[in-house]
């Protein structure tokens, strides 16, 4: 679900957006970066990589999805 809800009493409804960022070519340099800076603004990251020896896996946080993909033939 997009949204979360939460229920603050009876009669009052709090409705708060979920974040998701999907970063393509997150394992190293500026694609790493902008994933921690992100992990920060938003709910959920998923960040690709393509060789699984990268820096990408020397970030910890719980907001973190590593998908591998490579895009060449």
């Amino acid at each position: 679900s997009r949204f979360r809800w939460y229920t603050q009493n009876k009669f009052e409804l709090k409705i708060e957006m979920v974040t998701t960022a999907l970063i393509v070519g997150a394992s190293q340099g500026i694609g790493l970066e902008f994933a921690r800076q992100v992990l920060e603004r938003v709910d959920r990251v998923y960040a690709t990589y393509r060789n699984p020896d990268c820096e990408l896996f020397t970030l910890e946080h719980s907001k973190l999805v590593r998908l591998p993909l490579d895009t060449t033939d």
